[in-house]
C-alpha cells in the first residue's frame, strides 16, 4: 500500500481536502478514515457535495484497529520514532516524510490473517467477557 504523505502543522478540517488536491480527476476515490471530527465538518462535507467522485468512509468509533494504516503507524512508532530524538516539530516531521519516503520505495500491504468471521466471533466473545464481568461486579 502506498502512503499519501499528509504530515500538516495541525489537524484541522483542511487536512482531509489538501492532500486530495494531486489526485487524479477521472477516478473515483474511496478512503477510509477514522471519525475525527475534522473529517466531519461542514466545510468537508460541502467539499465532498462539489467532489462527489469521493466518497469517505469511517471506521466505528473506537475502531481504529479497523484500520490497517494503524499497522503502519505502529511500525513508524515502534522502528522509527521510540529510537530517535527531535528538537523540533520541523525535524520530526522530516523523519517521518523521510521513513514513508522510504517506505514507498517498495511499499507491501498489510494483510488481514483472520477472515471477518473469525474477528466478529473473537470480538463477540469478548464482549459477552466484558458484560458478564460487569453484571458480577459489586455495586
Amino acid at each position: 500500500a502506498y502512503l499519501e504523505k499528509c504530515c500538516p502543522p495541525t489537524r484541522n478540517s483542511c487536512c482531509p481536502l489538501t492532500h486530495r488536491v494531486g489526485i487524479s480527476q477521472v477516478i473515483p476515490t474511496s478512503e477510509l478514515v477514522d471519525n475525527l471530527s475534522a473529517h466531519k465538518t461542514p466545510k468537508v462535507h460541502r467539499w465532498l457535495l462539489r467532489h462527489r467522485r469521493f466518497h469517505l468512509h469511517f471506521t466505528p468509533t473506537y475502531g481504529s484497529w479497523m484500520n490497517l494504516v494503524e499497522r503502519w503507524f505502529s511500525a513508524l512508532t515502534t522502528k522509527k520514532l521510540q529510537r530517535s530524538a527531535h528538537r523540533s516539530v520541523k525535524e520530526l516531521a522530516a523523519d517521518i516524510e523521510a521513513w514513508a519516503a522510504t517506505w514507498n520505495e517498495n511499499p507491501t500491504p498489510f494483510v488481514w490473517h483472520k477472515t471477518a468471521q473469525q474477528i466478529l466471533e473473537r470480538l463477540a466473545g469478548y464482549c459477552s467477557a466484558v458484560n458478564a464481568d460487569n453484571l458480577n461486579a459489586p455495586s
